[in-house]
């Protein structure tokens, strides 16, 4: 009985051996046309952005980016394999007015790229996030800021819509300065402030102002 029981076990191995073959084998031939058929390479780029950047350069340099071949074997274009993150930090590097990119590959061949960018505010202010910060708590109270300009020891001059500025220093938080320049243009003295001329807030709690004459 030992022999027959040996040969059924070898014959069990053997079916095995050939079954786990022909899913190696299959899962090889599935990877090969999914990663290597054309018909699964990214054909077209499209770009929408709630922003100015340029719709034509960023396609170009998505395109540029995906030609050619990794490992020398798959196409870096490939609807499952393309780089999506690398894209993205390269983007970002390329284009510093991006803030943020969302990117999806349809099974048709079409990359989705949708970008959302930075306001002007941000680069006014040099990508510094108090005074960016500040100018979106100010616009919130109804003070618009539509001018930026970095003075000397990390003084900051802020024009206002209204034709005023005030100057604070960097190193100041934006809430603190909020604070100080509401209380400023809400007390009695600048109450009708629409002869304002500017404020000084780099002195602490002391406000200094001049009107114009």
């Amino acid at each position: 009985m030992r022999p027959a029981n040996s040969r059924i076990r070898k014959r069990r191995l053997y079916a095995k051996v050939i079954i786990s073959l022909v899913i190696v084998v299959g899962l090889g031939y599935l990877a090969n046309f999914f990663l290597r058929d054309s018909r699964f390479n990214i054909r077209e780029v499209v770009v929408t952005t709630d922003g100015e950047i340029a719709t034509t350069s960023v396609p170009a340099f998505i395109d540029a980016d995906l030609a050619g071949s990794q490992a020398i074997i798959f196409s870096r274009g490939n609807i499952f394999t393309y780089s999506k993150s690398s894209i993205i930090d390269k983007l970002k590097e390329t284009f510093p007015e991006i803030k943020a990119v969302e990117m999806t590959a349809s099974i048709e061949g079409m990359l989705n790229v949708r970008i959302t960018e930075y306001p002007d505010q941000y680069f006014w202010c040099r990508a510094q996030v108090e005074c960016f910060a500040l100018i979106n708590l100010l616009a919130q109270s109804g003070i618009i800021v539509n001018k930026v300009i970095f003075l000397a020891e990390g003084d900051i001059k802020m024009l206002t819509d209204k034709g005023w500025y005030f100057l604070y220093n960097s190193k100041d938080i934006a809430t603190v300065v909020q604070k100080r320049l509401l209380t400023a243009v809400s007390s009695e003295v600048l109450a009708e402030y629409d002869n304002l001329e500017y404020l000084d807030l780099r002195f602490g709690n002391k406000v200094f102002y001049k009107l114009r004459k």
